[in-house]
């Protein structure tokens, strides 16, 4: 008999689990739907910007690259 108490509670434990993490992946899902629905929103965004400021942000894009390479250089000594 002592047998079937410990596979009945084990059975029982197994059930909680489970329901556990349904409940977990739910929560997932709902998360995941609402970051999808973020970068949809983004990327609509994205499509409605006009063609002349994509090339102006393009070059911002540049300069500030320009000047993130620049910062990485070896600084040379200064003469006394």
């Amino acid at each position: 008999m002592e047998n079937t108490l410990d596979t009945d509670g084990y059975l029982r434990q197994a059930a909680g689990n489970f329901q556990v993490a349904g409940a977990h992946l739910r929560d997932a899902e709902e998360q995941l739907q609402k970051c999808v629905r973020m970068l949809e929103d983004c990327a609509r965004m994205v499509r409605a910007i006009p063609e002349d400021e994509l090339l102006l942000w393009g070059q911002v894009d540049d300069i500030i690259q320009a000047n993130e390479t620049a910062g990485k250089q070896e600084m040379e000594a200064v003469n006394s």
